[in-house]
């Protein structure tokens, strides 16, 4: 709409004043030409609202198509192989465990999960449990296996292997020192298909710990857990040490 004055000239002599009635000028009377991008305000985008999260899929941009103008749905640009941080748990003080619960969804197939873990008691070990339908598992049906090493306080470094079947958890990370500067632990770990109905729920993981006892030695593991036996879809993830209390940091990625 405007309320610009138009003028009607004819052979260079205004003829009448016409003063538009507000919305009366239409998409009709306006040229296909005739908006150029001269004629666009520079906050033509910065003065629309915020979208605030990721596009979905169907969410539409403006491309220029060899000077065609088109849209495109974010699908086609949002590229793969990529991660997206869908939870982070900072706990800095001593708790009983670490839960994240509610976090899988069908935007992600296979999880990354991050952490750095410290126990408040000396020489343990950090455990994970499942989660289904928001209650965290405990029966006896998680297996486990390790291979590794680490250094000792003197030259040199030894080979350390550990299995476990028919256990109430899966032991991530072994004896750590629970000193705060030198002690804790650091892991990462990919958890397959944790929605899926017709899969046992299977971990890998790598992690690395301050050994305990002022041994000024360092262990790296690489291991893998399952659910044995069981096929329903995880809610979430529990984590807690064999003994005491824990803090730290978890961050969990969906991968695209």
């Amino acid at each position: 709409a405007s309320t610009d004055t138009m003028y009607c000239v004819f052979l260079g002599r205004a003829l009448q004043t016409v003063t538009p009635a507000t919305n009366s000028i239409t998409a009709a009377m306006v040229g296909n030409n005739a908006v150029t991008g001269a004629k666009l305000n520079t906050d033509v985008i910065s003065a629309q609202t915020a979208l605030g999260a990721t596009p979905a899929d169907t969410d539409e941009f403006l491309v220029s198509d060899a000077g065609v103008l088109k849209r495109v749905d974010y699908s086609y640009i949002k590229g793969g192989g990529g991660t997206a941080l869908v939870s982070t748990s900072d706990v800095t003080s001593y708790t009983s465990n670490i839960v994240v619960d509610g976090i899988f969804s069908s935007s992600y197939r296979n999880y990354l999960i991050i952490g750095n873990l410290h126990t408040e008691s000396n020489d343990q070990q950090i455990e994970l449990r499942y989660r289904q339908s928001s209650s965290t598992v405990t029966s006896s049906s998680y297996r486990r296996g390790w291979n590794g090493n680490y250094s000792t306080n003197s030259s040199g470094s030894s080979r350390y292997d550990s299995g476990s079947y028919g256990g109430s958890s899966i032991s991530l990370i072994n004896n750590i020192s629970s000193t705060e500067n030198t002690g804790g632990s650091y892991f990462n770990m990919y958890l397959y298909e944790p929605l899926g109905t017709d899969n046992f729920k299977t971990v890998t993981f790598h992690s690395s710990s301050e050994s305990p006892n002022n041994t000024k030695s360092f262990m790296n593991l690489s291991g893998n857990g399952l659910f044995y036996g069981n096929t329903t879809a995880l809610s979430g993830l529990d984590f807690f040490a064999q003994s005491g209390n824990i803090k730290g940091n978890i961050k969990i990625y969906g991968l695209t």
